[in-house]
C-alpha cells in the first residue's frame, strides 16, 4: 500500500515536471511486485508450458 500511496503522491506533485513519469514508474514497480507475489519464479519455471517451451527450444 505504501508504494501505491507514493505513486499517487507523485501524480499529485504537479510542480514536478516528471510527476507523470514518476507515477508511471511507481505503478510499473507496483504491478511487478503484485505479479511476483501471484506467480513466484519457481512455480512459473516448473510449469508444464514453460518446460515444454524450453524442451522445444533445445531441440531446434
Amino acid at each position: 500500500m505504501q508504494l501505491f500511496d507514493a505513486a499517487i503522491d507523485n501524480l499529485n506533485a504537479s510542480e514536478n515536471k516528471l510527476c507523470y513519469n514518476n507515477f508511471a514508474y511507481s505503478m510499473r514497480e507496483l504491478s511487478r511486485h503484485i505479479l511476483k507475489d501471484l506467480s513466484p519464479d519457481d512455480k512459473v519455471l516448473n510449469s508444464f508450458g514453460i518446460q515444454t517451451k524450453f524442451l522445444i527450444m533445445k531441440m531446434e
